[in-house]
């Protein structure tokens, strides 16, 4: 058993297994197993002539070797988004040194021209679990017996499936489904999907290679990590064996054994987070995975009944979403209207304005907060995502005047207010 830091406010048990598989001659694959320092990697290599060997390799040790340069001091202090931002910055700066060093190494031995490798990486800090992932390896999560997939695949197969080009039965059957869009090697430059969860005790999570997944269900994979880490490695790979194995496979696992800090009642990219997030309109259209890069830059909060989250007259800097419990709005000591679980509030503060009334928990109440400022650092890295926040923020506002043309139309129509005057 191992501490992630001095003080530690966790502990993880972590293993892991390898094998060549049934039909290949030699492993790409490679992992990084370092639970004392709380980094865990998986890489999955390509290249002929040994190329993906050296390139997974090379990942491995790249990461290993920056250790000493995690900027962890003030996260552990003060575990708040601005400081994630600082762990956030060194992973994609370590998967840029490999990408780099992987390069450098082709150039100098043109028989090695064209080798790459997939990275999951996950760094391990305080109550706080972050992930880099470029490829089609995996992440997964088993929390409360339910495994979730914490990365989505960048592969040809997984983009026609993401943009609805295609069925999952279709993309199966498609020759090109397993091509890679983005991988460690290959190009100048390469984009990292990251993503932050809060872990507590009695986590468990799975980093593997596609040898794994492609042959295990998922169903299968929970049944053996729901059975304990301390064999789960091994017998995850066993599975694969007797499936075919057609490819290597790896597997990583570790548990999460210890929380000194306890959990808390709301877990940023957590299942109740997740399940709010997609309930929302305001995310209609995201996928998981970025349903889970958004709460990147969230904090989590607790409302007692009564409770303002914020005053009439106050400058709303954050957007909110209920994800438990309901908020009221109140103008002028009326109320004027319920935020329920899954709404979001505040959203007008992707421009940041002065609001006109008061709101406050109805009872208790748990949500996630979206401070401006990181959501407009966050999106400036991921356009993507950011085209979708100010669509929703439009079709949000939109909605409003909408509601507010018809209930003016309907009191006039009432005789409540006079016609307008035609000069």
């Amino acid at each position: 058993m191992v501490s992630t830091d001095e003080k530690p406010q966790l502990t993880i048990r972590a293993y892991a297994h390898s094998d060549t598989g049934l039909k290949r001659a030699n492993n790409e694959d490679a992992y990084l197993l370092e639970p004392e320092h709380g980094l865990l990697a998986v890489s999955d290599g390509m290249g002929g002539h040994s190329g993906g060997e050296v390139a997974s390799g090379l990942a491995v040790e790249t990461l290993r070797r920056g250790l000493t340069t995690v900027p962890d001091a003030d996260y552990l202090g003060h575990p708040t988004v601005s400081n994630r931002r600082a762990l956030f910055k060194w992973l994609t700066r370590s998967v840029d040194s490999i990408n780099q060093a992987i390069q450098t190494r082709a150039e100098q031995e043109p028989i090695l021209q064209g080798m790459g490798c997939t990275l999951d990486a996950v760094l391990v800090r305080g109550n706080g679990l972050f992930v880099a992932h470029v490829g089609d390896s995996r992440v997964y999560q088993l929390r409360k017996g339910k495994l979730s997939r914490l990365t989505e695949g960048h592969s040809f197969g997984q983009m026609l499936l993401s943009s609805g080009a295609l069925t999952a039965e279709e993309v199966a059957k498609h020759p090109q489904r397993n091509v890679l869009t983005r991988a460690l090697g290959p190009f100048p430059t390469v984009q990292v999907d990251t993503a932050f969860v809060e872990i507590t005790a009695g986590d468990v999570f799975l980093l593997c290679s596609d040898g794994l997944y492609n042959e295990v269900p998922a169903d299968e994979i929970q049944r053996i990590l729901s059975e304990g880490v301390d064999k789960a490695a091994t017998a995850l790979i066993e599975a694969a064996l007797k499936n075919g194995a057609r490819d290597n496979v790896t597997a990583l696992v570790f548990e999460v054994e210890d929380s000194s800090a306890g959990p808390r009642q709301i877990v940023v990219g957590g299942a109740l987070t997740l399940a709010a997030l997609q309930h929302s309109s305001f995310f209609t259209g995201f996928s998981s995975d970025e349903l889970l890069r958004v709460q990147n830059v969230a904090n989590g909060i607790e409302l007692a009944p009564g409770q303002p989250l914020y005053e009439a007259g106050q400058v709303v800097s954050s957007l909110y979403l209920v994800v438990a419990g309901q908020l009221s709005a109140w103008r002028e000591g009326q109320r004027v209207g319920i935020v329920d679980p899954g709404d979001p509030a505040g959203e007008l503060s992707l421009n940041p304005q002065s609001t006109d009334h008061q709101l406050r928990a109805e009872m208790a109440s748990l949500l996630l907060e979206f401070p401006h400022a990181d959501v407009m650092a966050f999106m400036s890295s991921d356009p993507v995502l950011a085209a979708k926040l100010y669509a929703a923020a439009l079709s949000r506002v939109s909605e409003r005047l909408r509601h507010a043309v018809d209930l003016l139309a309907k009191h006039r129509n009432a005789g409540l207010i006079p016609p307008f005057a035609v000069e």
